[in-house]
């Protein structure tokens, strides 16, 4: 099985919030990027079975795996449908470390770099000379000055102390416009049900102990239409976005 070693760049935006630990993606899904490839969802997924606690995945400066002090920190990694995402922690008691992270959080250096190895027949190219990349078994994510695609993003630098949920909430603020449009449908159809109740009270026949359904302008019956607000709203609480 033939493996081409591969090397990409990618550009980030920073938020600076401490020292030694960031959160970062590093690598984003269906992104053409400058080499004319497109890393497809899934890609990373036997790669990352390599890493574990007793063996993260290093993070290095620019690439330099035969330099013992440019071995800065290690991570983890998640594969999420935007693509990789890391959580990592620079080893400060390394003064390249230190250095880099200082460059990070002075905004300096805002990019980083994935390298690893392409399996050749994981790979297709398209009528337009696009590369898609299927598989891409990653060996460890850089630092580096040069970058190539727009949609990664640095989320997070944290210090060894900060609290460990922050990362998290930042996160989750990437999901705050769904879950908006998702609260905004359920009450519109929580209104609906909201008037539906007060018809049938208003319908209610003391006199004779029950209740007359009266069909609405469009010809519904009262139970058609809570029918329909029912599975409204089991569609409004189940819908993804």
């Amino acid at each position: 099985m033939g493996m081409k070693q591969v090397r990409k760049t990618f550009k980030a935006d920073m938020d600076v919030g401490g020292e030694g630990k960031f959160t970062a993606l590093v690598s984003t899904f269906g992104t053409v990027d400058s080499q004319m490839e497109e890393i497809e969802p899934g890609a990373f997924t036997e790669g990352l079975k390599s890493f574990d606690e007793k063996q993260p995945l290093p993070i290095l400066w620019d690439h330099q795996w035969d330099d013992i002090w440019s071995h800065i920190g290690t991570a983890t990694a998640e594969q999420t449908e935007d693509g990789l995402i890391v959580e990592a922690q620079l080893d400060m008691d390394n003064p390249t470390a230190k250095q880099a992270y200082r460059l990070l959080s002075q905004g300096r250096v805002h990019e980083f770099s994935i390298g690893g190895f392409e399996p050749q027949e994981s790979a297709t190219t398209d009528e337009d000379g696009i590369r898609h990349v299927e598989r891409f078994d990653l060996a460890e994510v850089s630092l580096t000055l040069k970058g190539a695609n727009p949609d990664t993003q640095l989320i997070d630098i944290k210090s060894r102390e900060a609290d460990a949920t922050k990362a998290g909430r930042v996160l989750a603020g990437r999901h705050v416009k769904t879950l908006k449009d998702v609260s905004s449908e359920m009450a519109g159809v929580k209104k609906t049900l909201d008037d539906l109740i007060e018809e049938v009270d208003a319908q209610q026949d003391p006199s004779d102990g029950g209740s007359k359904e009266k069909p609405d302008e469009s010809g519904k019956s009262m139970s058609a239409r809570i029918a329909a607000a029912r599975i409204a709203l089991a569609a409004s609480a189940g819908k993804e976005h």
